[in-house]
């Protein structure tokens, strides 16, 4: 697996063995160059015993004490900061001008010792490499052909090589020998050198793989998905948290609405291209159950398109409690105003509550030819007064502070048929709205240990979601039947010919204030609600697909004795 260049490496062992390196081969030019400025002073003195008289001693004292003084500062700063260390052929060029000026002021392009030029080139190209050799070699022809041109022009020639005719050629052997041992102790320095590389780059290369093995692991143990991408998006990591969560899938589902962007684009393309990406999306694991995934990418090189490093966070829990935190305030906003409102409709439902009973009594000496509207409208009388009364039970409890949704929802028996008659009327009415409704003829006796009207409200819900779904389908149903149960138990179903619902939304219908309507239509409340009190009755409300397509709400509740 590759990894990134820029990861830190432990310890930081192969930078400071580099600024170590760097500073020994300084202190070795240091001490190389001491002694090449001693060997000139020694020449200086010979000279004299050696025949060679035309010598221009201010500019060769004038080389020395110049190289003397650079030699000086450079091992000062060696001293005082030896991780600041410049490049080798930079050291080189001052030494290039002093051996210029040597041979310029001790003979020019006749002296032997011109050949130190290729100790020089060679000293760079070892330390430097062959860029830095070729412009040493560059330099070193510069100053070779402004000594041939110092010695053609009589006005720049400083000085002669004239020795003693005995000593020309021992004088020659020896600049031969010089320049031999020299080139052979830089020669010797260049494999050390070599070796010296060699160890450093396999110690980099252990050092590397150690701490990539020390991050895998890292990576590894981490509760969170974390995987790598090659550049071709082919994964070369993924850590056990990954692998052991195959449950449900992890990768991103791109264009589907279950995506939410945060950084607008795709994470993946986003980091590709050298951006952090983030999205967050919902998935669904085997058992069924909604998971959040917040993905996160970052790039791990500066190449386009660049390998990829993706986490993989779990954020259902954090999800939740930002849910069952909004909940709580709302609830706590919705109590605050529900106790405004119902005291305020105490007294409409009064006034409307007299009404009904007025209209029943006035009803009672209709005509006989008014007898069957006189009929009907004294049951539509009748199911106000009834709704009235439980309108005023509920304003009364939420004034006093009592919990709706539990407490009274265990009484019973009810007549399954009475409840869902009562609900039908409240929902689609008593005309051709009501033909759109199929009740199974079985459910007429039916009766369910749980309260009328927790009842009615519960089919209330049901049915008006139902009604909702098939309002754009002129063909559409909804059918209210009875299932085979377990023994004790009482298993009713609503089926409607809706669109079903997705796989997102199934989960979520049951909380509080989640609705799948439009803005004005639907409050989040009516599944929440008939859930809680089929529980509160002993029961459990779920929602499945239905035979024929469509969505089914499946009621289990206890059944009942005998009714009153």
């Amino acid at each position: 697996m590759e990894i990134s260049a820029s990861l830190p490496i432990a310890g930081d062992e192969r930078p400071q063995s580099l600024h170590v390196a760097r500073a020994e081969r300084m202190a070795w030019l240091v001490r190389l160059r001491w002694a090449a400025l001693a060997s000139v002073l020694a020449g200086a003195v010979a000279a004299p015993w050696l025949g060679i008289t035309e010598i221009d001693h201010p500019v060769l004292f004038g080389a020395l004490a110049a190289g003397v003084a650079f030699n000086g500062w450079i091992l000062w700063g060696l001293r005082r900061h030896p991780e600041k260390v410049g490049e080798p052929l930079l050291h080189a060029l001052p030494d290039f001008g002093a051996l210029t000026l040597v041979l310029w002021s001790t003979g020019g392009v006749d002296n032997p010792f011109v050949s130190l030029f290729f100790v020089h080139v060679l000293l760079v190209s070892v330390l430097s490499g062959r860029r830095s050799g070729l412009l040493a070699c560059a330099v070193a022809l510069f100053c070779a052909a402004f000594l041939s041109f110092a010695d053609l022009y009589e006005p720049l020639r400083l000085s002669s090589y004239t020795p003693d005719p005995r000593w020309v050629s021992p004088l020659q052997s020896l600049a031969f020998v010089v320049t031999l041992l020299a080139s052979a102790w830089v020669a010797d320095r260049a494999a050390t050198e070599l070796s010296l590389r060699r160890r450093e780059a396999e110690a980099a290369r252990r050092a590397l793989r150690r701490d990539a093995e020390i991050l895998l692991a890292a990576l590894d143990r981490l509760e969170v998905g974390v995987e790598i991408l090659q550049p071709d998006g082919t994964p070369s990591f993924r850590n056990r948290h990954l692998l052991e969560r195959r449950d449900f899938r992890t990768d991103c589902p791109r264009d589907s609405q279950t995506c939410e962007t945060i950084n607008g684009g795709c994470p993946v393309e986003e980091a590709r291209q050298g951006r952090t990406g983030t999205c967050r999306f919902a998935v669904m694991d085997r058992g069924g159950r909604e998971r959040v995934i917040e993905l996160l990418s970052f790039p791990l090189s500066e190449a386009r398109p660049a390998p990829v490093l993706r986490l993989h966070l779990d954020r259902t829990e954090n999800v939740l409690a930002e849910r069952k935190l909004l909940f709580a305030e709302r609830l706590a906003s919705l109590g605050r105003t529900v106790q405004a409102v119902a005291h305020e409709l105490n007294t409409p439902l009064a006034t409307i509550q007299t009404l009904a009973a007025d209209m029943r009594a006035a009803l009672q000496g209709a005509p006989p030819e008014a007898e069957a509207l006189a009929r009907d409208l004294d049951e539509s009388a009748l199911v106000i007064l009834d709704e009235m009364r439980r309108c005023r039970e509920i304003t009364q409890g939420l004034l006093g502070g009592r919990d709706q949704l539990s407490g009274n929802s265990s009484q019973g028996p009810t007549v399954a048929g009475d409840a869902i008659r009562r609900a039908a009327t409240l929902v689609f009415g008593t005309g051709v709205a009501r033909s759109r409704l199929e009740v199974a003829p079985e459910l007429a006796a039916l009766s369910v240990a749980m309260a009328h009207d927790a009842l009615v409200q519960v089919f209330v819900n049901l049915l008006q979601n139902a009604a909702d779904v098939i309002e754009g389908k002129p063909a559409g149903k909804v059918r209210v039947g009875v299932l085979p149960a377990a023994p004790g138990l009482v298993r009713l179903f609503v089926d409607d010919d809706g669109p079903g619902l997705s796989p997102g939304t199934r989960d979520r219908v049951f909380e509080a204030f989640y609705t799948t309507k439009p803005p004005g239509k639907g409050t989040g409340l009516g599944l929440y609600t008939a859930r809680s009190l089929v529980r509160e009755a002993g029961g459990s409300l779920d929602l499945a697909d239905a035979p024929g397509g469509g969505a089914r709400a499946l009621l289990d509740l206890p059944a009942g004795g005998t009714t009153s």
